[in-house]
């Protein structure tokens, strides 16, 4: 069988839907003929065995819905960033991440807006649809009628790299945020409990850039870091006091189940995605944890 698989979250910094991506591409190249295609130079997987297609080098979406279903002549179009290119007739594999698009919209920048909601009804009904966990599972039964869903968790490899931290010292007891800043994982919100709480350990806020939110008035216990690569990131997870995840919704949560796998304390909203984790050391907090 032959797949070509949709890499632009391969592109730039990974988030969690990068690591993803990654961790579906190596084993999929070991056993299929795989061709892993963006529209501009990206991040390839070490060990990866496939074909690799880069261009035109054109707007990302319009590259998707052009240019990517016509790259290869292969069996299956896999496309892991909630949408399939529209109206090809081409079997097409989609994974949904979440909806937050189409039920919480003013979350996103217009960008995001136009490139998923009018491609999210005929990707649902043509494709195969593989989603992370059971919530997701039961919106996209409950708002558009489809009945075939197969959910897949994403597992979380132990990380057996070099951990690494070369910036500036951290302190020797502290809480960790990580993910991307972005307005549904409540930052602001956290931001203000330490700012009431001035005896509390530092807070490291790890992540990448998002949209719609921007941090102001940080006190002195707050740091913000930005992005940090995966041995950083591990570096980060081995030695906090706990993982702090206070957001309002989540398709799956990553970061969660990163630290949870190293037997670090959660600390997490309890949202049904999060609450389908299995881990010992999760702490789940209604969302007003001030009380």
């Amino acid at each position: 069988m032959k797949i070509t698989f949709d890499g632009r979250a391969l592109c730039g910094n990974l988030t969690g839907i990068g690591y993803f991506t990654k961790s579906l591409v190596l084993p999929l190249s070991k056993h299929f003929e795989v061709s892993l295609c963006a529209h501009k130079n990206f991040y390839i997987p070490e060990g990866f065995l496939g074909n690799i297609l880069i261009g035109p080098d054109v707007y990302g979406s319009l590259w998707f819905h052009t240019f990517f279903p016509r790259l290869q002549k292969d069996d299956i179009l896999f496309c892991p960033l909630n949408v399939k290119p529209y109206k090809t007739k081409k079997k097409c594999i989609s994974i949904i991440h979440d909806l937050t698009p189409f039920l919480f919209p003013n979350w996103h920048k217009l960008k995001i807006r136009l490139t998923t909601l009018p491609f999210l009804e005929d990707t649902i009904s043509n494709s195969f649809i593989i989603t992370l966990s059971n919530k997701i599972k039961k919106e996209i039964e409950r708002y558009f009628q489809k009945k075939e869903i197969f959910v897949i968790p994403p597992g979380c490899n132990f990380y057996k790299g070099e951990e690494k931290w070369e910036r500036e010292k951290l302190e020797n007891e502290y809480f960790l945020y990580l993910g991307t800043i972005e307005p549904r994982k409540n930052l602001k919100f956290l931001i203000e409990f330490w700012k009431e709480n001035k005896n509390l350990p530092t807070l490291y806020i790890a992540g990448d850039k998002g949209w719609k939110i921007k941090l102001k008035n940080i006190p002195k216990n707050v740091k913000i870091i930005g992005y940090v690569r995966e041995e950083e990131k591990y570096f980060l997870i081995r030695k906090c006091l706990a993982l702090i995840y206070p957001s309002s919704y989540e398709g799956f949560g990553l970061p969660v189940l990163e630290a949870g796998a190293e037997g670090i304390p959660v600390i997490s909203t309890k949202v049904p995605a999060v609450e389908e984790y299995k881990i010992n050391s999760l702490i789940l907090i209604n969302l007003n944890f001030k009380n």
